[in-house]
């Protein structure tokens, strides 16, 4: 047998560590690791020796500019600065213009990669069409891509039809998503806090990307950080209605009392009361309880201190059980 490639003499990275491996390519594919002493015909050798061999890397997030922005990138020129740095396969944003948000503008971005790229490719359109979600998850993608921002229909950096920021929407959309298998990846923003820090710079004048940077990185990043608190907790409170699927349950919500010194945050109500709803809408009572003392430093210890002292009754019934009968 011939194989199209050998490539000789390197050190092969390996999930289970590095090996002194040749490597064989054929038909544009690896079939094998290879002692170097052991004879295998190829139409072509490249001796490798001093170098470290990689698997190629897969990027999830790549901003091709094609269609629409080709002044700035495109997918030839992208493509060709990934195989430079060893990305192999390129996943690109549906923000272009227009915006791929449905079957139609999927198939001429594939298209469009299957003309010019030099690497493998997929794509993330925004699942802002209800009735375009299915037909695109069989079009080979693994996931979609939404801006959390109010769809202002702007053209750039958030084109009509790739934005949402409501949450109501936001846990439909994880719905329907669930049902394809694939994932759902949220560029997280808060709409009000931005209205309102951006606000001051552009009241400023500086409207210029140091001052959209700066925007989005005052406040210590709380313009993500609200924003990525509600998606977790979205995508928590669907996670536990998996778990418990076919299990008769009851939840207790107790909103978190922080400390001085505590790492921890409580959550803000309307995103507690969005976890319990649902909950709550998959079968399960799920109140939410106040905890006694919320002015003290410890209320949910209170909660586990009285179990604790159930448990030590318990053990203490128990045992004077078990010294009646030895007597």
């Amino acid at each position: 047998m011939t194989i199209d490639l050998r490539l000789t003499g390197g050190t092969v990275a390996t999930p289970s560590g590095n090996v002194e491996a040749d490597v064989l390519v054929d038909d544009g594919k690896i079939v094998g690791l290879v002692s170097g002493d052991i004879p295998t015909a190829a139409v072509r050798t490249v001796d490798i020796s001093g170098k470290l061999l990689l698997p190629g890397m897969i990027d999830v997030h790549v901003h091709t500019r094609e269609p629409g922005f080709e002044h700035k990138e495109d997918i030839e020129t992208t493509s060709r600065q990934a195989a430079v740095g060893g990305v192999t396969t390129i996943f690109g944003m549906p923000n272009l213009n227009p915006p791929t948000v449905d079957v139609e503008t999927l198939t001429d971005v594939f298209e469009r990669y299957s003309r010019t790229s030099i690497v493998d490719y997929n794509h993330n359109p925004a699942p802002t069409k209800d009735d375009e979600i299915g037909p695109m998850a069989a079009m080979g993608i693994q996931a979609y891509k939404i801006y959390m921002v109010v769809d202002t229909g702007r053209t750039y950096p958030h084109p009509a039809g790739t934005g949402m920021h409501d949450h109501g929407s936001l846990l439909k959309m994880m719905d329907q998503i669930a049902l394809t298998g694939k994932r759902f990846i949220i560029h997280p923003h808060d709409q009000a806090l931005m209205d309102y820090i951006e606000g001051e710079y552009l009241a400023r004048g500086e409207n210029t990307p140091q001052g959209y940077a700066s925007a989005y990185a005052a406040r210590s990043g709380v313009i993500w950080d609200t924003a990525i608190d509600v998606v977790l907790r979205l995508a928590e409170a669907k996670a536990l209605v998996r778990l418990l699927k076919g299990l008769p349950a009851k939840i207790n919500l107790i909103p978190f009392n922080p400390w001085p010194g505590s790492t921890f945050e409580c959550s803000d109500w309307e995103t507690i009361e969005r976890f319990s709803e649902i909950v709550f809408n998959a079968g399960y009572a799920s109140p939410v309880r106040t905890p006694r003392g919320r002015d003290i430093l410890a209320a949910c210890g209170q909660l586990k201190s009285e179990s604790e002292k159930l448990r030590a009754r318990a053990r203490l019934m128990l045992e004077e059980s078990l010294a009646v009968g030895q007597d």
